[in-house]
């Protein structure tokens, strides 16, 4: 969906794995990583990563102090 609106080109992101052609080939840069946080855009590489996801967004509009305090609150551990 983001590659043929050109948004993803030059962006490092993130999504299932039989994507990644299809993002590499709209000039995307393709991660094996779980959550990748950019600039302009947070992508998820699928449905078991959601609490990450939702994690990053925390993050991103309100600080890793925010963050920290929620993964703490509802005993999520910190990922690598």
């Amino acid at each position: 969906m983001l590659g043929p609106l050109g948004i993803i080109k030059g962006v490092k992101a993130t999504g299932y794995p039989f994507l990644k052609e299809d993002l590499e080939r709209n000039g995307g840069i393709y991660s094996e990583e779980p959550v990748v946080i950019g600039d302009r855009m947070i992508t998820s590489k699928g449905p078991g990563t959601t609490i990450e996801f939702a994690l990053a967004i925390v993050r991103k509009a309100k600080g890793p102090e925010t963050e920290k305090a929620l993964r703490e609150g509802m005993v999520i551990p910190e990922c690598e």
